[in-house]
């Protein structure tokens, strides 16, 4: 008689084609066909739960007219991580992408803290006398000149407040440097704007603290409050 496994292998030969009989049988096949659509169909569920089925409408396709496919997710990925953004705090700690990626976060935060602080005004000593002086001087040929002092005091930059004035009233205006302190300077404007000067000042430096209690002119030696 042949040996034991002589016979299995006898036996698996006469059975192979009645299994490939059944295998391709129509219900055998329809059966396969149930079970991989059932797998497909748990699998993409799943993936579009990770990936937000919210935002995709729906987890199946049914919301759709017949004949029509959904549009394919677009997800944005991060030039440095090579992830989507949302993943970048949940890479390793330690590998090169999270720390670059903190690393830029941390400077463009410590950039936008400095612009923040640009632009903030500066505070005047508190010894310093806060107040707009404004004085209408005659200049040769009976021309006349407006000069504004104080500005500085209020933290305002005077090359900012120069193209504001120019561009208001249409003169030229420039920065010109104290005669007594040359450390300080004023802006010169050509012509009188005596009438119209005071309350633009006001509207535009409000900001800063500029009001009609601390805006004056300087006539004849004397400072007097323009508005009241």
């Amino acid at each position: 008689p042949p040996p034991p496994l002589l016979r299995a292998a006898q036996g698996l030969l006469l059975a192979a084609p009645l299994l490939m009989l059944h295998a391709a049988s129509p219900p055998a096949l329809a059966r396969r066909g149930r079970l991989a659509a059932c797998s497909s169909h748990a699998g993409l569920r799943r993936l579009r739960r990770l990936r937000g089925g919210d935002l995709l409408g729906g987890d199946d396709d049914s919301d759709l007219p017949e004949g029509v496919q959904r549009e394919p997710l677009t997800v944005a990925y991060d030039p440095v991580t090579k992830v989507p953004p949302a993943f970048n705090e949940h890479l390793p700690k330690d590998s090169i992408e999270y720390k670059t990626w903190l690393g830029n976060k941390e400077a463009e935060e410590g950039d936008g803290e400095r612009d923040t602080a640009k632009e903030k005004p500066k505070k005047p000593p508190a010894s310093q006398t806060l107040e707009v002086v404004i004085q209408v001087m005659t200049v040769k040929r009976g021309k006349h000149a407006t000069l504004i002092h104080g500005l500085e005091a209020f933290g305002i930059c005077l090359a900012d407040a120069k193209k504001l004035l120019a561009k208001k009233f249409a003169c030229a205006c420039t920065l010109k440097k104290h005669d007594t302190d040359k450390n300080k300077k004023h802006l010169y404007l050509q012509g009188n704007y005596h009438d119209d000067l005071p309350e633009y000042l006001i509207n535009a430096f409000k900001a800063h603290g500029v009001n009609k209690a601390n805006v004056k002119e300087l006539k004849d030696g004397v400072k007097k409050r323009v508005l009241y």
